[in-house]
């Protein structure tokens, strides 16, 4: 009897194992059908957040400055006078190098080194300071399309004073200083280069869409220029040198070295004062964008919207719950 019993054990269980699954499945279809009826029941609560959050929405896009982006496409210029330097380069280096002489570089090399140059706070100080750009950069607030002007938040600067007013603590002071003004132009400006194509892309995203384009603009001719006038002192340094040097010498053979490196700086020097654009070409000019491209009006409605549905559902789990237990008293 007790083996009849034993054997017909595992079977008990079973049923009462699926009887429980059918249990749970009955169980949670119940709890659907509860959270939909909880819904409908306080339906008002939904109603009211998603007014609340296209509310929200709509004012945020409407407050928060738009900001436009110009980009400009950019083509590493090839040394025309590469051949030459690289030939000197290869029989005479060690004897430049030995006289302080640097016979050049790459191309490549040189676009790496003005894209490192458009970020360095020296340059990026000295454009600001040139073009006085500290004001615009640092205190505009919004651009009116209206009349074309770019409205300065008066709690920074003062126009009619020319004074700087912004409120901060120490170590700040009301003028914002280098440090700040590069930190803050880094946020707008964005220079990288194309893998593939080698070709550099340099853009500026700011609350006008004309002076984006327009400091684009800017910043290509003075990398251009920055970059020219570097060469030409170094060239005008290193011929003085040489010339030193041959008065210094009487060997021919070195005298002769020496005259074929001043005629290559001489040529450096002559390239680049019939070339405007000397380290970067420009093959797509920075124009004026006509929609903006900050904020994202899609994303902040979507972002919205959700926060306003999860704060109703949270409402009404919350108000149901404090009803239940009053019934339950």
């Amino acid at each position: 009897m007790n083996d009849v019993e034993n054997k017909k054990l595992p079977d008990y269980i079973n049923v009462i194992l699926k009887n429980s699954e059918s249990v749970e499945d009955s169980n949670s279809d119940i709890n659907l059908l509860d959270v939909f009826k909880i819904l409908i029941q306080y339906k008002h609560y939904l109603i009211v957040g998603i007014i609340f959050s296209v509310v929200i929405a709509i004012l945020l896009v409407l407050i928060i400055p738009k900001k436009y982006t110009s980009t400009a496409l950019l083509s590493p210029i090839e040394e025309s006078n590469g051949g030459g330097l690289a030939g000197l380069a290869s029989q005479f280096g060690s004897i430049a190098n030995l006289a302080g002489i640097n016979l050049g570089s790459s191309s490549k090399s040189k676009e790496q080194l003005a894209i490192e140059i458009l970020r360095s706070r020296d340059f990026i100080k000295g454009f600001i300071d040139k073009h006085e750009l500290l004001v615009p950069l640092m205190a505009s607030s919004y651009w009116n399309p209206d009349n074309d002007q770019v409205i300065i938040n008066k709690n920074i600067y003062n126009e009619e004073n020319e004074e700087w007013v912004r409120d901060v603590s120490y170590p700040f002071k009301p003028k914002p200083s280098d440090i700040e003004a590069h930190e803050k132009f880094l946020k707008i400006f964005d220079v990288f280069t194309d893998k593939e194509t080698g070709l550099v892309t340099l853009a500026i995203t700011d609350v006008s869409p004309k002076r984006a384009a327009l400091w684009v603009e800017l910043l290509i001719k003075e990398i251009n220029l920055t970059m020219k006038n570097a060469d030409v002192s170094e060239a005008t340094s290193n011929i003085k040198y040489l010339e030193k040097q041959i008065d210094a010498t009487s060997v021919r053979d070195m005298q002769k070295v020496f005259y074929q490196l001043i005629e290559e700086q001489t040529k450096t020097i002559m390239l680049a004062n019939v070339r405007e654009e000397y380290i970067f070409k420009t093959i797509d000019s920075p124009l004026i964008p006509l929609k903006h491209s900050k904020p994202n009006n899609l994303f902040i409605v979507l972002i919205v919207f959700v926060l306003g549905i999860g704060i109703s559902l949270l409402t009404i789990t919350v108000v149901n719950f404090y009803r239940m237990k009053r019934k339950e008293k």
